[in-house]
């Protein structure tokens, strides 16, 4: 019986040093995960710029394409001040040539002038 015993508690023994690997093991992978999210959270500042309210879900930004090459944002304040109210006019350009796109955001202060403005532009594009 005394042999029996030893075998029994050198048994126990690894059996708990089993579960006490894996508990260490498992807590280390959460330290892990913890430092992982935190490592992300940390990079996402960097690289984001800071939060500005969404003008898609304002419905008063409007996105304008097909522009004359030669267009300026001042043409565009003046063109499309006939509206509405103007908060900004943002000309697209490409970053290494500097040039135009031809592409244009005109943001209205209020809904009501964008509004106005894609009504108007429907007549011309239907007729």
């Amino acid at each position: 019986m005394n042999e029996e015993d030893d075998q029994e508690q050198s048994d126990d023994v690894s059996g708990s040093d089993n579960d006490v690997d894996s508990d260490v093991d498992s807590t280390e992978e959460k330290k892990e995960d913890e430092d992982n999210e935190d490592s992300d959270e940390e990079a996402e500042p960097e690289t984001r710029k800071p939060k500005q309210s969404s003008d898609v879900k304002e419905g008063k930004t409007l996105f304008i394409r097909n522009l004359s090459f030669d267009s300026s944002e001042e043409s565009l304040y003046d063109l499309f001040e006939q509206f509405g109210e103007i908060e900004y006019c943002k000309l697209l350009e490409d970053r290494r040539t500097g040039h135009s796109k031809g592409m244009a955001f005109v943001k209205f202060k209020t809904v009501e002038s964008a509004e106005k403005c894609l009504a108007e532009a429907g007549k011309d594009g239907s007729g």
